[in-house]
């Protein structure tokens, strides 16, 4: 998750990437997808434990 978060907020705070449209886009959509696959495996792991 925190790779994910890094490549979104790098994307959004780092003005050469922020202002550049390709790279700008790569760099969202990469971290969402690491952002999203962080959560899967999350479910994943949790899933039939109780507590």
């Amino acid at each position: 998750m925190a790779p994910g978060l890094l490549l979104i907020w790098g994307a959004y705070l780092y003005p050469p990437l922020h202002e550049s449209i390709t790279p700008h886009a790569v760099a969202m959509a990469v971290g969402g997808v690491l952002i999203a696959l962080a959560h899967l495996v999350n479910l994943r792991l949790s899933w039939g434990h109780s507590h």
